[in-house]
């Protein structure tokens, strides 16, 4: 057998050799917890009665558990080896980046500002770093945990206003948007959130495709229907929500309400793809 011919089956090897180093000192990205999340109240974990406790199962505690708006949660990320870089997803548009961890759990934290709900947490390695890693937390307002945002809505000069004290509505975020009853006087005639259901709107109007002395909901061009009840509106765009009249913009003036409640609940997108 001459020294050529081993070659070929030198090489192989060394290519075997490689990827079992390789392996070795690639990183994995197993899991992620919280901490310093808030248990509210609850009939069960919060019962002296021991059969009645015996139902604050770990499974129920992680379904009330949630994280307060604006105060800081820590994020634990379970892995092993070395991921050279692997991407942290907090699920508000916000990511950050971890470079050349060996070190496991790796922890950081992250406060919530503005909208609350349902987070789409994610741990994706990307270099030399693997495992794809998801996850869901609840963001809520104290002490209840509650994650709809309230808004009682009174008709002023303006067509269109932004729903206040949160940030942009992302692009591939699904919201739901519930109007109760209560109706706008528009002048003389008198709607509720779903508008005038017999005729079209003038083309005079904000919002000519739309209900006439309606609500609608609209994030930069795109714009829904409001209603009475709740509205699913999945936005398509980057922009601010903001709660409009289908009303002749320059006869505004004389619009009046007692309020109109309005109750928002939105799952952000994630940031990575």
């Amino acid at each position: 057998m001459t020294q050529q011919s081993l070659k070929p089956a030198s090489l192989a090897i060394l290519a075997i050799l490689f990827s079992m180093l390789q392996a070795c000192t690639t990183g994995t990205v197993t899991g992620i917890t919280y901490g310093g999340l808030v248990q509210p109240p609850n009939e069960f974990c919060d019962s002296t009665d021991p059969v009645k406790h015996a139902a604050c199962t770990p499974a129920l505690q992680n379904a009330i558990q949630f994280a307060p708006l604006t105060q800081r949660v820590d994020f634990v990320v379970q892995g092993s080896g070395t991921c050279e870089k692997a991407t942290l997803d907090f699920g508000d548009g916000s990511t950050m980046a971890l470079l050349n961890v060996s070190t496991w759990p790796f922890r950081d934290n992250h406060a919530y500002f503005g909208w609350s709900g349902l987070k789409n947490i994610r741990v994706l390695g990307q270099v030399n770093c693997l495992g794809d890693v998801k996850s869901q937390l609840k963001v809520g307002h104290l002490p209840d945990g509650r994650t709809t945002f309230l808004l009682g809505f009174v008709p002023n000069l303006m067509v269109c206003n932004a729903v206040p004290n949160v940030q942009d509505v992302r692009a591939g975020s699904v919201l739901r948007i519930t109007a109760n009853g209560t109706k706008i006087q528009y002048g003389i005639p008198v709607f509720d959130a779903s508008g005038d259901r017999s005729v079209t709107a003038p083309t005079t109007f904000a919002f000519p495709q739309m209900r006439p002395f309606s609500l609608v909901y609209k994030i930069g061009t795109q714009a829904v229907q409001g209603e009475v009840g709740p509205v699913v509106m999945r936005a398509t765009q980057r922009g601010p929500l903001e709660i409009c009249v289908n009303d002749h913009p320059a006869q505004l003036s004389d619009n009046k309400s007692e309020g109109v409640r309005i109750e928002i609940d939105i799952t952000e997108a994630a940031s990575l793809p």
